[in-house]
């Protein structure tokens, strides 16, 4: 009976789920066959009719092994023994050697990129060849793969490997993580410029953003732009720092650099030009001065005004208009205030005053201007006019008649004299009127038609003046 299972156990039946394997013989009689880790063989007694079975691994029983196939899993010399129904075992059979492929481990590296690049290189290695083989004895090589693209989110992604064959090896993977970090943006406060003008700096002038990616603008931005910093509140002149804020992005890493604000005051340039007209004034006559108002600068200017005080020796009659801005005259003052107003750069404004002059002689008259800025050149603030008003005109006859015509001796423009005193001689030297404070009126009464001289003296401010000349007295020869 042990005769015949030794003949029936001769050898063992193999066959395996580890598809790709094949039995080798390695080291003389003892066969051997290689499967995966995780895998398993099924070793086949080859044996018919035996009551029972014990299966061997290493020489030591396996616990309850005893049908005819074993699934093995493990490592080791594997050998089995047949029962027959009297309970008598076989010899042992011939031994079979299982092996496990060794590891073989196909790790992806970790890879970075900023948002908005391409990925970089995907790339792997290995771990675990042994006896010189290399990527080589792979059937088939992995590959490795990940999903995002260029427009991608900041994030963390899996890099996956797979795909390797090998005969000779347990393949293992580890993935990898492709790791999308944010990217600078650099959002810079614009420079800006104020002119002191009392009223604190408070809106900005705006940002400027450097580094944005995937041709994206500043609406991939959370929030709103806020300002602060030393310019916020500035009233004074002085260089302050405009520090911009107010933004978040998911995809982003924002820097925030500083702009300056410059409060300089304005320089302008006004001027101001008087001159009267050209031509020969007497007293009591109207005549008018040209007022124009400059502003020479490049900047605008404000509040801009001009004061003229009118000499003791001229009488306001009127401001006959002006081409900006409003003018007005103060009597108590005897000032004439033109509220030009704001003036733009290299603007021009002409007023033009009626007066006339109460007394002969120079008269010289000035007027000012004024802003609310700096002005950079002061020597044209103030213009002046100097006017020579002709005396008296006195007439050399008259023709007291009766017929309502030049009957009587008029001075023009003597009213303006009222401290006066006339006298009036023959051709023989003889007094024929005298009269302080003369108010045009003498008629001649019982004189004849003649020449006649007179001596007038007019005092105005404690300054006296006297006219000397003829008149001719006429009667008839007129009313023919």
């Amino acid at each position: 009976m042990g005769r015949r299972y030794l003949i029936l156990l001769i050898s063992l039946l193999l066959s395996f789920s580890a598809a790709g394997f094949v039995t080798h013989k390695y080291g003389g009689p003892i066969a051997s066959v290689t499967i995966k880790r995780g895998d398993s063989i099924t070793l086949h007694a080859a044996t018919n009719g035996a009551a029972a079975y014990q299966w061997f691994k290493d020489g030591v029983p396996i616990a309850n092994s005893n049908t005819k196939d074993y699934h093995a899993k493990n490592a080791g010399i594997y050998t089995v023994i047949a029962y027959s129904k009297e309970g008598c075992p076989s010899p042992i059979s011939e031994p079979i050697e299982v092996k496990i492929a060794p590891d073989l481990w196909i790790i992806a590296d970790d890879k970075t990129r900023p948002y908005g690049s391409p990925n970089p290189p995907l790339t792997f290695r290995y771990e675990g060849f042994v006896n010189g083989d290399g990527p080589s004895v792979l059937t088939h090589l992995p590959a490795v793969v990940t999903a995002p693209t260029i427009s991608s989110d900041v994030g963390s992604y899996p890099i996956h490997v797979s795909g390797a064959l090998s005969n000779k090896y347990t393949i293992n993977y580890r993935d990898a993580t492709l790791t999308i970090t944010k990217v600078p943006l650099l959002i810079t406060a614009n420079n800006d410029t104020k002119y002191r003008d009392g009223q604190p700096y408070t809106k900005g002038n705006g940002v400027t953003y450097a580094g944005f990616v995937n041709g994206e603008t500043p609406s991939v931005l959370q929030g709103k732009v806020a300002y602060s910093g030393s310019a916020i509140g500035s009233v004074d002149v002085g260089r302050y720092s405009i520090m911009p804020s107010g933004f978040t992005a998911n995809n982003y890493q924002i820097t925030y650099r500083p702009g300056v604000l410059d409060v300089i005051d304005k320089i302008v340039d006004m001027s101001v030009l008087k001159v009267s007209e050209a031509r020969s004034v007497r007293v009591g006559e109207v005549y008018q001065y040209t007022l124009t108002v400059e502003n020479k600068s490049n900047m605008p200017a404000t509040q801009v005004q001009m004061k003229d005080a009118l000499p003791p020796e001229l009488d306001y009659v009127s401001i006959a208009g002006t081409t900006l801005g409003i003018a007005s005259y103060d009597v108590s003052s005897r000032t004439i205030t033109w509220q030009v107003g704001n003036m733009a750069a290299n603007g021009k404004a002409v007023l033009t005053l009626q007066v006339k002059a109460n007394m002969h002689g120079k008269i010289v008259n000035s007027a000012s201007v004024t802003s609310a800025e700096t002005d950079g050149n002061l020597a044209n603030n103030q213009s002046s006019d100097s006017k020579d008003i002709d005396g008296l005109y006195i007439p050399n006859v008259f023709t007291p008649n009766n017929d309502g015509k030049n009957d009587s001796f008029i001075i023009p423009n003597l009213s303006f004299y009222a401290d006066n005193e006339i006298t009036i001689f023959n051709r023989w030297g003889n007094v024929v009127y005298r009269k302080q404070y003369y108010q045009n009126d003498w008629t001649a009464p019982g004189l004849n038609e003649g020449t006649y001289f007179y001596i007038l003296k007019v005092t105005t401010n404690s300054k006296s003046d006297i006219y000397k000349g003829y008149i001719t007295l006429l009667r008839s020869a007129v009313k023919q």
